[in-house]
């Protein structure tokens, strides 16, 4: 995720990630400054992400559009270097945000 946020402009982008640790906020530092990251890291002690997005696990990545639309969930590992991967993170900047039925297709693909 690193490497995509390091790629991508931020003014168009951004990344948040949402740790669900039970762990210290200092456990949750540590693997910040262990991976370098650069990108804001959230601690969700209480668990209310789990409970509004149903996540079952972890790595869960959710790609929300310009209007905070849930676009892509993928479950589990992505190289968030490979292009490919990207597609719907470069879709929405390119094109902006889709109808809830444009999404549903997509996903059918």
């Amino acid at each position: 995720m690193q490497a995509l946020y390091n790629k991508m402009d931020k003014s168009k982008f951004e990344i948040v990630a949402v740790s669900i640790d039970t762990g210290s906020a200092s456990d949750v530092q540590a693997f910040v400054d262990k991976f370098g990251l650069t990108f804001t890291v959230l601690r969700d002690k209480k668990g209310r992400i789990k409970e509004k997005y149903k996540t079952t696990g972890v790595p869960e990545t959710f790609i929300l559009d310009q209007n905070g639309v849930v676009a892509e969930k993928v479950n589990g590992p992505r190289d968030w270097a490979r292009e490919s991967n990207m597609y719907t993170i470069l879709d929405l900047i390119a094109n902006g945000a889709q109808s809830p039925e444009q999404y549903k297709k997509r996903g059918k693909k």
